[in-house]
């Protein structure tokens, strides 16, 4: 086996990737031998759904109840140029837990996996984990909430241009977003609402930057709980830094977001009754687009190629769940 160089925005995996040659060949499923007091769990990142020809990431677990042991992380994905292995060292002292993720690459063909932990060249424990691919005009979108709510209206949305791109919507923990923004190149949108973002690592928060930077699009939700969003979140990635809420009785700014994107965009008026939760906060980065009594109820940032939209509303809730106009709104 050698290093496999896959082009300067792989080359932050090499550590972590083997190319085999043509030769090598996945353990048989008969020849398995898994070690007592060994367990492994791997699931792969954001339910499995990858765009052709991009990083996927693989979380693995493994409980070690018996004797030392040290080993590797081994994926062999197969395709008509060869086996490519990517494969990360692991030690495992006794009654000890531990929680890895692997890159890979799959490629458009690759609908399963069959994840292997090989200590001192035998088979010690294997799984086999489901894979999504979609083609890349796919437009993705990853939910990063602790419940679908209005979110799942974004479902309906229909994409500008004249080539139709089917929606693809799946929910991603905040634990999934890995440390290398190449992993999170398979989605277009992300979306952070009324979740505690205090336990990101800064690495995470530096792919999510990142990724927003190489063209990625960020939404995050407001409401009472956007200061517990914003918390572990890079300052590049806040136009406006949350501070409070308040209730206040009338949204009918939101539609006229219709009169500063698409004027050929109707939005129907909100005949939701309230009190909504407003978000407030210090403007920082970011520009104003539409606003409620002076308060702004939706701010934007462009960051490199991508943007961040920051809605002072929590979007699964009123008035977002009762609305006519809240696909519109999205689109």
């Amino acid at each position: 086996a050698k290093v496999s160089k896959l082009g300067s925005i792989h080359r932050a995996f090499a550590i972590l990737i083997l190319v085999a040659v043509l030769a090598a060949q996945p353990f048989s499923a008969s020849a398995q031998n898994e070690t007592p007091g060994l367990s492994m769990q791997a699931r792969a990142a954001f339910q499995g759904y990858f765009k052709y020809g991009e990083w996927l990431p693989i979380w693995v677990e493994l409980q070690n109840n018996g004797p030392d042991i040290s080993g590797e992380i081994t994926v062999r994905v197969s395709g008509s140029g060869g086996t490519m292995v990517f494969t990360t060292p692991v030690e495992l002292p006794t009654i000890s837990h531990k929680r890895l993720s692997l890159f890979v690459l799959p490629n458009n063909f690759t609908r399963q996996l069959d994840v292997q932990f090989v200590a001192n060249g035998e088979l010690a424990a294997s799984q086999k984990i489901a894979l999504q691919p979609n083609p890349n005009i796919s437009f993705i979108i990853g939910l990063i909430a602790p419940q679908r709510g209005a979110l799942s209206l974004i479902n309906g949305i229909q994409l500008p241009g004249s080539m139709s791109r089917p929606v693809v919507i799946t929910d991603v923990t905040l634990s999934e977003i890995p440390e290398r923004f190449e992993g999170l190149r398979s989605f277009d949108v992300l979306v952070i609402n009324d979740v505690d973002t205090s336990n990101l690592s800064p690495e995470q928060g530096k792919a999510l930057e990142n990724w927003v930077r190489q063209g990625g699009r960020l939404v995050i939700g407001g409401g009472a709980g956007m200061q517990r969003t914003a918390a572990g979140l890079p300052e590049s990635l806040l136009p406006l830094v949350p501070t409070g809420s308040i209730e206040i009785q009338d949204v009918s700014g939101l539609p006229a977001l219709a009169t500063t994107s698409d004027q050929s965009i109707a939005l129907p008026e909100i005949r939701v009754p309230g009190p909504f939760v407003l978000a407030t906060g210090n403007l920082v980065n970011g520009r104003v687009l539409i606003t409620q009594d002076q308060t702004p109820l939706l701010v934007e940032q462009t960051l490199g190629s991508g943007s961040i939209d920051l809605v002072m509303l929590d979007r699964a809730v009123s008035p977002f769940d009762a609305w006519s106009g809240t696909t519109l709104f999205w689109q």
